[in-house]
């Protein structure tokens, strides 16, 4: 028999959402959504006739969750009895003392892995669930590496933890909590791995059979800012004696959405503002927006991206407008000049190009427009 699970991680419920400019009805009506795409999760699991729902961490925010949001999850686990229910708590939710994963009576159906390697055994389908759940902010050692499987003779196994891949493609952008390797979750010899941490999806490959799925990240099912674009997924899983299948099912419900609007040769913010009217023609009026003005512009033009947000506001759910636009300077020209500015320039030319990576390039491009904005017109030019 085989065993079928959805995997889901990173929902980060009650997180402050600081990053968006919303009224308090739309702030409400936004963190509600993220409490409908777990709800959406679950009933995935009812619709796919799941055994297992997998929770791989950071399910909410510990200093921020409400009692209300505690209150409808555990309604939302009873309510899938008896699919079993396992939650590896993060570092964004880990099992402390005071945490609602110690304080509240949760269904029969749930189990909350501590911080010891634990072990449920489901003699109904063979399988044996492992996991390891954060009970501090930070565990930064190697825990797998302490794993030893208490019934080897399982016909089937699955480790829960939130931790951070060593070969994830995305490990650099997360605290590197809960080290670990794909050699070491191999030497495990658990079937599958059902990873959080890492909010972009990803499946990884046994490194001694790559056609065979080890381990996934999910990635975070409803986006949680303007990096997560897109629709967001989870994991559906099938486990049986020739390994495990993944399909990944879209989720969310509503998508973080970035586009670049060139705005070259404007020379009024009215008319960077009828630019982009023009060019975000067709967008999803319910999407999460972000525009990131791009060109060149005359310099003496102050981009107001509050007053552009401000008349793009009732087109969508929620705008934010950054600006990445550019002087129109004659760079080449200045730097001919026999005079201290074209000295200046010269050697900021030879920095960008020499610039060993993106930030120290864009310091001395920031610098560089700076200096010719105050030989210019004597002050620096808002650019956004």
């Amino acid at each position: 028999m085989g065993v079928r699970f959805v995997h889901t991680a990173d929902v980060h419920l009650d997180a402050p959402l600081s990053h968006l400019s919303l009224s308090p009805s739309r702030l409400a009506q936004r963190r509600a959504e993220y409490r409908e795409t777990v709800a959406r999760i679950f009933r995935l699991a009812q619709e796919k006739a799941a055994h297992l729902i997998l929770i791989a961490g950071d399910w909410f925010e510990h200093e921020l969750v409400q009692k209300s949001t505690i209150a409808y999850l555990r309604e939302l686990c009873a309510m899938v009895a008896p699919i079993r229910v396992f939650v590896a708590p993060g570092n964004h939710d880990p099992a402390l003392p005071d945490s609602y994963y110690r304080t509240v009576d949760w269904p029969e159906n749930v189990h909350v892995f501590g911080g010891e390697w634990e072990t449920v055994y489901l003699p109904e389908l063979d399988c044996a669930v492992h996991g390891y759940g954060f009970d501090r902010y930070a565990v930064t050692e190697p825990v797998v590496r302490a794993f030893a499987n208490p019934v080897p003779e399982a016909r089937h196994h699955i480790m829960v933890v939130h931790a951070s891949l060593a070969q994830s493609e995305h490990a650099g952008e997360h605290d590197p909590y809960l080290p670990v390797t794909v050699e070491e979750l191999a030497a495990t010899g658990v079937d599958y791995v059902a990873l959080g941490h890492i909010h972009k999806g990803q499946k990884i490959p046994h490194p001694a059979e790559p056609s065979r799925v080890l381990a996934a990240y999910p990635g975070s099912p409803e986006g949680l800012g303007w990096k997560e674009q897109g629709v967001r997924t989870v994991l559906y899983g099938e486990l049986t004696e020739r390994g495990v299948k993944l399909e990944t099912l879209p989720i969310s419900c509503r998508a973080y959405v970035v586009r670049d609007v060139d705005v070259s040769g404007c020379e009024t913010p009215e008319a960077v503002l009828e630019r982009v009217r023009r060019q975000i023609k067709g967008e999803n009026p319910e999407s999460l927006l972000r525009l990131r003005l791009v060109g060149l512009v005359n310099p003496a033009l102050s981009v107001e991206t509050g007053w552009l947000r401000e008349r793009l506001a009732d087109a969508f759910f929620a705008v934010d407008v950054v600006s990445d636009v550019r002087p129109a300077y004659d760079v080449q020209q200045y730097a001919q000049e026999p005079t201290v500015i074209g000295g200046f320039v010269r050697e900021a030319l030879r920095r960008i190009d020499e610039a060993p990576d993106e930030r120290e390039k864009r310091l001395w491009t920031d610098a560089l427009h700076a200096v010719l904005d105050l030989h210019a017109y004597g002050r620096l030019v808002e650019r956004g």
